[in-house]
């Protein structure tokens, strides 16, 4: 796909994603799908997420259908086609879907269909295998140029995913789902003589129910201002969809209760700062805050950043912090390939400028120091040298994590949290000691020739002869895991 048509699908494809998803997990079906029971309807907020990686600058996934599995029943919940760029949700979560109706009860697996992923990633020009148009925010070097890699999709695309405990809907209440998709842990590299991709998604899948961890990106237009409230109406940021598939397609259905404060900051259509009154009914905005349940099981958005005219109205930067902050200043060395060409780039942040972590926790200027990778939103200012005027700053967890690939040859022992693998990587070959602590990530991906399940299990769970992929940092006495992936018993997949 052309990186035009890429615009153009951008777009549309929170809003793409959110019919599939919400239609998932709203509970509704076609007229072949029955329920058992029906013990009353609750409502839920879907948002998703994903974790960085450096090794690609777009990773394009279709959806085609989506069934819900539970003790109720099997629904066939979507069919159609839906793309989404995970890469472009690594700092906030994305708001998808509301759903009103959900048969409320324990639903222990969704499932999906998928029937294209297309990777995209730098490569000098000379190994380049199917070349495409870079997206608009990568420039590449001299020598070097995207290229378009079709990963194999196992199973024929049908994937289960299985959360930790089952997504609990109860009557009458709001439970928030976020899906948490991990770009790098799901797309498997054999790097024996010519490359080959395979496709094996990894997501935490997290019910809460006041709120999700994360720190929550929306976007639409502002249908109303209340100054005195200090609160405007947002609209067009996500479908609403009801029992039987029925999409709620009313205006007002579709709009968030947006709140502002003293904490909030807001910016104008040219970067700068403003206030609530310069905005206006139609304005297109982008917000960063948290949702919240306000009385009567309402939901309300507590922005903390607004911007006027939405992401659009400035440009965003990801590189390496070169100074500490001194008065409202810093440097950052830009990312090769990026938008702007420059060794060092000046950035002031603006009155109220925002900073957080991917936790979405806030992190003051003072701990911005050397070394620590940054994405800064604003607008260009000045012009020699060139600087960037900042009202956001994303801190950005590093994406090095060491890859080991292996066979369990001791199970794990939860005494002291280790197992052991026989490594075979083209860095480490050989026994390998590795270690677990409470809270990393094990997930068992078995291929059954007609369905993927991905299922994150105890580590007690694994057994002696299963392949491993485990990612984290070499450390000494035990390489030290922050995620574990088995692909069964099978050799590697």
């Amino acid at each position: 796909m052309s990186t035009s048509l890429r615009s153009l699908a951008r777009c549309a494809l929170a809003v793409a994603l959110a019919a599939v998803l919400a239609a998932a997990l709203a509970g509704c079906g076609d007229s072949s799908t029955t329920v058992v029971s029906n013990p009353g309807e609750g409502t839920v907020i879907v948002v998703v997420t994903d974790a960085p990686t450096d090794e690609f600058v777009q990773v394009w996934l279709t959806v085609t259908k989506v069934e819900l599995l539970g003790e109720q029943g099997h629904f066939t919940l979507f069919e159609g086609r839906e793309e989404l760029d995970l890469l472009s949700m690594r700092d906030d979560a994305r708001l998808l879907t509301l759903g009103h109706e959900v048969p409320a009860g324990d639903w222990s697996k969704i499932r999906l269909f998928v029937d294209d992923v297309e990777l995209i990633r730098l490569v000098a020009q000379d190994d380049a295998g199917t070349p495409v148009d870079c997206p608009p925010d990568v420039i590449p070097d001299p020598g070097l140029v995207c290229e378009s890699i079709a990963p194999k999709i196992v199973a024929n695309g049908k994937i289960d995913l299985n959360p930790r405990g089952p997504i609990t809907v109860r009557d009458g209440e709001l439970l928030f789902v976020q899906l948490d998709l991990d770009a790098e842990k799901s797309i498997h590299i054999v790097r024996t003589g010519n490359e080959r991709f395979i496709f094996r998604p990894v997501v935490f899948v997290d019910g809460f129910a006041v709120r999700p961890d994360r720190l929550v990106r929306i976007e639409g237009a502002i249908d109303s201002i209340d100054l005195a409230a200090q609160a405007l109406a947002v609209c067009g940021t996500h479908r609403v969809f009801r029992a039987d598939a029925k999409q709620d397609t009313g205006s007002k259905s579709r709009c968030i209760d947006v709140r502002v404060g003293p904490d909030t900051s807001i910016y104008d259509a040219d970067g700068q700062p403003a206030a609530l009154a310069d905005l206006a009914v139609s304005d297109e905005i982008a917000a960063l805050g948290r949702f919240r349940i306000d009385t009567g099981e309402t939901l309300v958005f507590d922005a903390l950043w607004v911007q006027q005219g939405g992401f659009a109205a400035g440009i965003g930067i990801t590189g390496e912090v070169q100074s500490d902050v001194s008065g409202d200043e810093f440097a950052i060395a830009p990312d090769p390939d990026g938008p702007v060409d420059a060794d060092v780039l000046a950035v002031r942040l603006l009155p109220g400028a925002k900073l957080f972590d991917r936790a979405g926790d806030p992190v003051a200027p003072g701990d911005l120091e050397p070394g620590l990778r940054v994405r800064v939103f604003g607008v260009l200012a000045g012009s020699d040298p060139e600087r960037l005027d900042a009202s956001l700053v994303f801190v950005r967890e590093p994406a090095d994590l060491t890859q080991v690939h292996g066979e369990i040859t001791r199970a794990f022992d939860a005494s002291d949290g280790t197992l052991a693998i026989q490594a075979a990587t083209a860095t480490i070959v050989g026994p390998l000691c590795v270690a677990l602590e409470a809270g990393d990530g094990v997930f068992r991906i078995t291929d059954t020739g007609e369905l993927l399940l991905t299922e994150r299990i105890a580590p007690s769970a694994l057994q002696v002869g299963e392949q491993v992929d485990v990612f984290g940092q070499t450390a000494a006495p035990c390489f030290d895991a922050e995620t574990l992936i088995s692909s069964g018993t099978g050799g590697s997949p």
